[in-house]
């Protein structure tokens, strides 16, 4: 009987020391068990999300804050002026217009129209008309100055050769009219030598002004 007694007590005890050496497995969600390896931040991401020196805040509001600092010039300033830039002096100026020099043509074609036009005076003057015709008021402002210099300037061309003397002469003794106290006196006064000479000699030197513009391509 008391055999029987301490296989049982020698059974228990075994169970006991077995009991006390075996580990169980602890849970998964155990506060306990370590992140593993494959969880942990690797030092890529850190530095990725690291701030970079050029986008501290710190740094772009002591440089903006600061009174007394100059102004950066980008990285391109050379520090020239560019070479379209225009002052309003030079803009000024660019929009002044320029005229235009005479061109020969036109030279040519008022002192031919003043010869012409003085020419069909002549052939029409009277002592009726004389004075209102030469005076200051004159419907085609008259000017023996500007009817002797298109003279002088037509006599140059060879169509000339023949009306330039006969221009001449009519220049001559209007001078003379413009002198007189009385040019329509009689037929020798200096006005009525002056239209008859003008009336004789129209057509040879209108034909002769014809020639010059039509030999100058200025018709």
């Amino acid at each position: 009987m008391r055999r029987l007694l301490v296989l049982p007590l020698a059974a228990l005890l075994v169970v006991a020391a077995c009991g006390s050496t075996t580990t169980s497995p602890s849970p998964a969600g155990s506060p306990s068990a370590a992140p593993s390896a494959s969880t942990a931040p690797s030092a890529s991401t850190d530095a990725t999300a690291a701030p970079t020196a050029t986008a501290s805040p710190q740094a772009s509001a002591s440089a903006s804050s600061d009174p007394d600092a100059e102004p950066t010039a980008p990285a391109n300033d050379t520090g020239a002026i560019p070479s379209d830039a225009a002052t309003p002096q030079a803009s000024v100026a660019a929009g002044s217009p320029t005229p235009e020099p005479r061109t020969a043509c036109q030279k040519l074609n008022d002192a031919i129209d003043t010869v012409d036009l003085y020419l069909q005076f002549f052939t029409q003057a009277d002592e009726t008309t004389w004075e209102d015709m030469t005076g200051p008021e004159s419907p085609i402002e008259f000017d023996r100055a500007k009817f002797t210099k298109a003279i002088a300037l037509l006599r140059q061309d060879p169509a000339m050769k023949n009306a330039a003397p006969l221009l001449r002469s009519l220049d001559k003794t209007l001078g003379q009219a413009l002198e007189s106290d009385a040019p329509f006196a009689s037929t020798s006064s200096p006005g009525s030598v002056l239209m008859r000479a003008s009336t004789k000699n129209f057509i040879q030197i209108e034909e002769a002004l014809v020639a010059v513009r039509t030999a100058h391509g200025c018709g």
